[in-house]
């Protein structure tokens, strides 16, 4: 099979995973994620989500908690900076996400999946079409966490300690959701890794422990609750 019919049939996969999962969710969370699609992801597609909403967004945030709007040269500064972004990031994005291994990352702006497949051989198709079911699960659990804690984000502040802790425990439930909750909906073949980052580890304990103590109806409240249970943890 060529890489092209190989990159099809991982995606069609993924659409199936998808439409297997995506119900289950939304009945446990009572939200909706939309509709859901697998998507590849090209370097453009995410240097443009990221200048368009992060780097959008952010310095108009921390104005708007200062009371006024971006000023005629703050806006120019902005627009000058992304335009320099776009410029030199690229080839360094290219080598980032120019990997084997599986990478998937949620797209808030249309609820998609980008699957990234740069640099996959045929072997790395076929082991990655094992792993394809915890990693959706994953991603769409940012979905449900995106839904949930929308309106408390809107309160965080400009403090890059409390983003980066709304990250922790936001990879943390992806983590627990895709790791452990839904294991059980999985077919047996599958393989669930258990090979990540020591930030990734660290927000799924807080997780881990938050269930052990209070039970799984927890889980619909850490999204909204989050700084709470940090305080507590």
């Amino acid at each position: 099979m060529a890489t092209r019919d190989l990159k099809q049939s991982f995606l069609q996969t993924a659409a199936d995973r998808i439409s297997r999962y995506c119900p289950v969710i939304e009945l446990e969370f009572g939200i909706c994620l939309g509709d859901v699609r697998p998507r590849e992801l090209r370097t453009g597609d995410w240097l443009d989500a990221f200048v368009e909403g992060f780097w959008a967004e952010w310095p108009r945030h921390i104005l708007a908690k200062k009371g006024r709007a971006p000023s005629r040269f703050e806006e120019v500064l902005a627009r000058a900076e992304a335009t320099l972004i776009r410029a030199v990031a690229p080839p360094f994005l290219f080598l980032r996400f120019w990997w084997p291994d599986l990478f998937m990352q949620w797209n808030e702006r249309d609820s998609s999946i980008w699957i990234a497949f740069y640099g996959w051989s045929r072997e790395d198709y076929e082991r990655n079409m094992l792993r394809i079911d915890q990693y959706v699960v994953h991603e769409m659990a940012h979905g449900v966490w995106n839904r949930i804690a929308r309106a408390e984000r809107n309160r965080l502040g400009e403090s890059m300690k409390a983003w980066r802790r709304w990250r922790l425990w936001s990879e943390g439930f992806a983590h627990y959701l895709a790791d452990v909750h839904f294991r059980g909906c999985y077919p047996p073949h599958v393989v669930v890794s258990e090979d990540w980052s020591d930030f990734r580890k660290r927000g799924k304990h807080l997780v881990v422990e938050l269930v052990k103590s209070r039970g799984s109806d927890v889980l619909r409240e850490i999204p909204l609750r989050w700084a709470e249970y940090t305080a507590t943890s």
